[in-house]
């Protein structure tokens, strides 16, 4: 015997239809003599899948099966069309070993011509054949949306800024790095000393010697004068630009002037100082960040980027900043009382809906408050499942197929069972028309008929002998 294997893949896989039967090339049911058993192969040989789908079954190898209606095949149906025609796949059995259906698969022919009949079984792959040309160039892709675009910045803050277009730094007027060398002589942008007001090499002490000499015959001028005038120092002037006579400039002094080298110190009065000067009371404050300081401009205070204060009061109904429940995406009272179902009592009209992930999650279930376990459930597949409550649920009614009910457990009629079907079959066996009981009750065909018909059905099983 050879094994051949299969799996069977969809839910419902034990109400599935499945027997081989021993064909002719055309597919023909055949009756077969397999010598070394020895005995006839006349009916099919039924398959049995598992839960999972998965099946095997010994068949005689077609080489080792003699007939009169020549080569032989073996034809594998798993299932029904809707219309009720088998679905058939048509095997090769090789002499030994195991193997999958799939791979034994062959066409069948159109005529029967003995034991010389060509079937055709497919061999092994070919290589690979050459590469076709080369297919025209597709059309240009969409514009891909815009990258990401850099937050707003001031120069120096880094590469992952942009520029504002205002920044001090894109105009002319600002301080230039240190390049002083590059002005001096011979270098690549010198500056010369008349650009600067400058006197070139040698004019300063040419200058200085004229400066000298003008200075001695001045001094010679004032002491002459200062020698014939009749108050020597009435005409001397000082640094701070005061002249005359002694008594005034003494007066002048004791009015108001001010020293340089005090630094403002004898001011009579600063406050009064810098209101003329138009200076307010920030002008002697330092920066800071505490009272009785200036803000700097980079204050981070200054910034949005700051947590506020508790305002949330002001946002609620009948606050000075009202939130709406539209402007959160919420909705009002009447809204909700009219779109959901309160938690406790209420009352649902027309269609309900439940829209879950998958086909095997729950879309409604229910049972007594005490339960540990709901007492029923309604999958999104159909499926019913119905429990004690205390314990898991342990019965179902599913859907298996194309106008199929099934149920994985016992199913009890306690008043009547009609069945309004066309085929009806029992413990495994496949559903099969009504049979009829044909020949003479007076001998044994009516009674042969019968145990055929009962046999069928599933009913019994045939193991009387002629």
């Amino acid at each position: 015997m050879t094994t051949v294997t299969g799996k069977l893949i969809g839910a419902g896989s034990q109400r599935v239809e499945m027997q081989a039967t021993l064909v002719d090339v055309t597919g023909a049911p055949a009756v077969g003599y397999a010598a070394a058993v020895p005995g006839e192969l006349v009916r099919p040989v039924a398959i049995t899948p598992s839960p999972d789908g998965d099946w095997a079954i010994d068949l005689t190898p077609n080489t080792a099966v003699e007939s009169v209606a020549g080569d032989t095949l073996w034809a594998i149906q798993e299932g029904r069309a809707k219309n009720g025609t088998p679905i058939l796949t048509y095997i090769l059995v090789p002499a030994t070993g195991t193997h999958w259906v799939g791979d034994l698969r062959v066409d069948l022919s159109d005529t029967v011509t003995g034991g010389g009949t060509v079937v055709y079984v497919p061999g092994p792959a070919g290589a690979p054949g050459a590469a076709g040309a080369e297919g025209p160039q597709g059309p240009p892709g969409e514009t891909g949306p815009a990258g990401p675009q850099p937050p707003l910045g001031a120069a120096g803050d880094g590469p992952t800024v942009a520029l504002r277009s205002d920044d001090p730094s894109t105009v002319d007027a600002r301080t230039p790095l240190v390049h002083a060398v590059s002005h001096a002589s011979g270098s690549s942008d010198p500056v010369t000393p008349g650009m600067i007001g400058a006197d070139p090499a040698g004019a300063a002490a040419a200058a200085q010697a004229a400066a000298i000499n003008a200075a001695a015959d001045d001094t010679a001028d004032q002491i002459s004068a200062h020698t014939a005038a009749a108050d020597p120092h009435g005409d001397r002037a000082y640094s701070n630009g005061i002249t005359g006579p002694l008594a005034g400039r003494v007066l002048a002094l004791e009015n108001g002037v001010v020293y340089k080298t005090l630094n403002l110190a004898d001011l009579a009065s600063a406050s009064t100082a810098r209101s003329n000067l138009g200076l307010g009371g920030a002008a002697t404050l330092n920066v800071g960040t505490t009272a009785g300081t200036v803000a700097a401009g980079d204050d981070s205070r200054m910034s949005n980027a700051r947590t506020p204060t508790a305002h949330a009061s002001t946002h609620a109904s009948g606050g000075t900043d009202p939130v709406t429940p539209a402007a959160i995406g919420a909705l009002t009272q009447t809204q909700g009382d009219a779109r959901y179902l309160q938690q406790t009592g209420g009352v649902v009209t027309g269609t309900v809906t439940a829209n879950v992930l998958s086909a095997t999650t729950t879309a409604v279930g229910g049972g007594v408050t005490a339960d540990t376990f709901d007492r029923w459930r309604v999958l999104a597949n159909g499926t019913l499942e119905v429990g004690p409550g205390s314990g898991a649920r342990d019965t179902n009614l599913r859907r298996s197929g194309a106008n199929e009910w099934t149920t994985d457990d016992a199913l009890v009629v306690s008043l009547m069972l009609r069945h309004l079907g066309a085929t009806l079959g029992f413990y495994g066996a496949a559903a099969v028309s009504k049979p009829a009981v044909t020949g003479s009750r007076g001998g044994n065909a009516a009674l042969a008929s019968l145990l055929t018909a009962l046999a069928q059905l599933g009913l019994i099983t045939d193991s009387t002998t002629a």
